[in-house]
Formats: structure tokens, sequence, C-alpha cells
């Protein structure tokens, strides 16, 4: 019997006592339901299934919204479920493969046959410590484990070694400036970057000078829901077998994807961003999968549940150049992009001096900043005129 009518909407009630944004905790909640899941339930395509993991990474300006805080909110509570597994969060093949052995359990596969299972959660505070983006033999395997296939890995020093039925599922901080000086250009169409949930903030959704006290304050309250929320996690985590879809959200999700992929094929959408909304469907599902078992036992996806999961995974789209411009841009391309917008912020023209003042640090010298408005001036991006004797720029 479960405690809670919602258990994703009372985990993000739960860490509204922070200042982390609503949908950096929504999805950290997320990763959290997938992670007590596991591989032990899926939705069956005939050709393959659709599990419930998710590679899902928060992105921020360092100091800024207390992701790292965010994520480890929902891993201290599925730290309390059993046997969830976790893995290391500096990934090697090595480290990966010895985790996911020791992450072994027997599942139902359906048609009462039983398999030995693998499914490892990692948590990294740290996106650039898990992995090295240049390392294209472990980019390949976290996209193979994506799709919860099977792993094979054979060297002269070790052997052959091989696990088969995983689950992998993933969470992670990084920053606008690591992706800019890690990701290279050809990893955004495709492979494991357009397997990412990424979810951007910038803002804090309230200011909080000292979280102790906030929590002391609702002490009681928060200790007896998260012992309601762990136990709910806890039946979460005893689902078992194939989600069901009902009559209405099939035809709902059929006349979705014929108008998805005409739009896709038209080439509405950015190119950078082909090869994740080619994915768009099965993070929809994936999705719907984690909010019918947020809500209850039935493990059937309703309509509402793929236009609930379609509204969260679009509202992460107009943010998605928000992460990526500065990927393939040198730095001072990106300081260039920062003054842009800090003269965009000012309507009636910022003073020139104000402005060289705001990326002074990247331009000590006058005569790089004059040839950075020089050449914004020439793009027609920016114009100048005078005022009182002052040079003001404006867009």
């Amino acid at each position: 019997m479960r405690k809670l009518d919602n258990w994703l909407d009372e985990f993000v009630r739960y860490g509204q006592v922070g200042e982390a944004p609503d949908h950096l905790l929504f999805w950290t909640g997320v990763s959290t339901i997938a992670g007590a899941l596991g591989r032990k339930v899926w939705l069956e395509q005939g050709l393959f299934r659709w599990y419930a993991n998710f590679y899902v990474v928060l992105v921020a300006p360092p100091g800024i919204i207390s992701k790292t805080t965010c994520a480890g909110i929902g891993v201290k509570l599925l730290r309390q479920v059993d046997e969830v597994f976790f893995g290391p969060n500096v990934v090697t093949w090595q480290a990966l493969v010895s985790s996911f052995k020791k992450a072994n359990s027997v599942t139902e596969e359906g048609h009462g046959e039983s398999i030995e299972t693998h499914s490892l959660n990692i948590f990294s505070g740290e996106f650039g410590n898990l992995l090295t983006p240049n390392d294209r033999e472990m980019m390949d395997m976290l996209v193979s484990l994506w799709d919860c296939a099977s792993i094979y890995k054979e060297t002269k020093k070790d052997g052959a070694e091989s696990i088969e039925n995983t689950f992998l599922n993933l969470i992670a901080c990084t920053t606008p400036g690591w992706i800019s000086g890690n990701i290279p250009p050809y990893m955004i169409e495709g492979g494991l970057v357009s397997r990412i949930i990424w979810v951007y903030g910038e803002e804090k959704r309230k200011l909080v000078a000292y979280p102790g006290l906030a929590f002391n304050t609702a002490a009681s309250e928060m200790r007896r829901q998260e012992i309601r929320l762990v136990e709910d996690l806890r039946a979460i985590s005893k689902l078992k077998g194939e989600f069901g879809m009902t009559e209405e959200a099939i035809a709902w999700g059929e006349e979705w994807y014929q108008a998805h992929y005409f739009l896709h094929k038209k080439g509405a959408d950015d190119a950078r961003f082909g090869g994740y909304l080619a994915r768009k469907q099965t993070h929809i599902h994936k999705l719907a999968m984690i909010l019918s078992a947020a809500r209850g036992d039935s493990m059937l996806i309703t309509v509402e549940d793929l236009q609930n999961a379609e509204t969260h995974i679009t509202a992460l789209e107009a943010s998605l150049p928000q992460i990526f411009d500065r990927i393939g841009k040198s730095e001072t391309s990106s300081q260039t992009d920062r003054l842009l917008s800090f003269i965009g912020q000012h309507a009636q023209g910022v003073p020139m001096a104000t402005a060289y003042q705001h990326v002074h640090n990247y331009f000590p010298k006058l005569d790089d900043f004059q040839a950075v408005v020089k050449g914004l001036k020439a793009a027609g991006m920016v114009k100048q005129r005078v005022e009182g004797g002052t040079i003001l720029l404006h867009l």
C-alpha cells in the first residue's frame, strides 16, 4: 500500500527546502525511480524493449543552484532500498565490468523464464570525473549500455570479459564551461550526447542562506516525509514485468509519432539536435513508465502519462542551445557571446567602459577588446552612438 499519491510530486515538494529549481528536482526524482526499477520492468516492442533507465546530467554555472546537492537528495533515498547497486563515480571499463558483476540479481523476463541481470546506478557530482569524451571506446560502451545491451571486452592482459542483461542508470552534474571545453562537435548529433537528458538551470528557485536552519524548522515533517518516500520507493522497486498501454495511449502515441516524423523530416529542427530528437520517442516512453510507477502499481501507461512525458521532454529542448552553443567555440568566441548578451540586457545602451569592465578578465588588453567590438559592429550585431560625450553600445 503506497503512502503517497504521487512519488514524484512529493519528492519535488520534499526537495523544495533547498534552492534548486523544480525541474532539476523532478529529473532527479525520475533518475531515483529509474534506479529503483532497474531492469525488472520494460515496455515490450517485439524486436527490442524499452527499459526505464536514464542518463541525466544537471547543467548549471558553478555555485548557482546546488546541482550536486540536488542530485544527492535522490541518491540518499535510493541507497536505502535493498538490492540497488551503485557503481564507481570515475568510469573505466574495468571498473564498470567489475561493478556490474557485483550488481547481479535474478529477474523474471517473461514466459516463466528467470535470468541473471545486472542493474547499476552511477552518481557523479562532476561529470568530468566520470568520463573522458575523447575515449571513444568508453563512449561506445556507454552508448550500448543506454540500450541495456550486453557488453564484451577482450584484451591481451585481462582476456575476455562479458556482461549480459545490463541496466545502467546515471545522474551527474556539470557546467556549461566543462561542456564547451571537453565535448567535441562531432558528438552532438549522435552517440552518447543524444542519449543524455540535459537539464539546464541558471537561477535559484529561491534564496536560502542557511539550508540547515530551513531544514530544522520543519525537521520532524521532513523526516516523516523521507520515511514515506523511502517506503514507497521500496514498493516501486518490487514492480516486475511488462508495462502495458491503454488503447487511448497507443492511439495518441501513433498520432504523435507521425507528426514528429514529418516535422523532423522537413528539417524544422536545429540540425545539431537531430540525434536527440530522433530518440525523443524513446525518451518519452521511458519517462511514461516512470510516471506510471510514481502513481501506483498498475504498470499501465495512460494517455496522460504519455502527454505529461512529452511535455517534460519538450520543455528541455528550449535550453539545448544554451548548453551546446559553446561546443566547438574558442574561449574568445564564448566571451564574445557573453559580451553580446550583456549589451543586450541594456535596452538604452551600455557605456563602452562598462562593457569593457564586464569582460576585462579575459580581454586585459584594450586592443583585443576593441577588435571584438569592431567585429561585432562589422557584422551588424552591435551599434554604437555617442551621448553626452559617452560612447554607448546597443543592439
